[in-house]
């Protein structure tokens, strides 16, 4: 077997592993925005509620808009 068959053989092999691998992530990808665009519903009962005010330097995570806010 030539030099040049066993790199097309190869090449050949990460093409296809590379399809399958970009086909599983596009499904995992849709799936993820389906949930995000249309969300999930839940039956529960609330035990308790707590009102927390964001504060400007709580978190990095915190927005502008979420910043002084009162969330529960």
């Amino acid at each position: 077997m030539s030099a040049s068959q066993i790199l097309l053989r190869f090449a050949s092999v990460f093409t296809a592993a590379g399809s399958v691998i970009g086909v599983v992530a596009s499904v995992k990808i849709r799936r993820v925005r389906f949930l995000l665009r249309e969300g999930s519903t839940a039956r529960g009962v609330v035990t308790r509620l707590e009102e927390t005010r964001v504060a400007p330097a709580s978190d990095a995570g915190s927005t502008s808009r979420s910043v002084g806010t009162t969330v529960y």
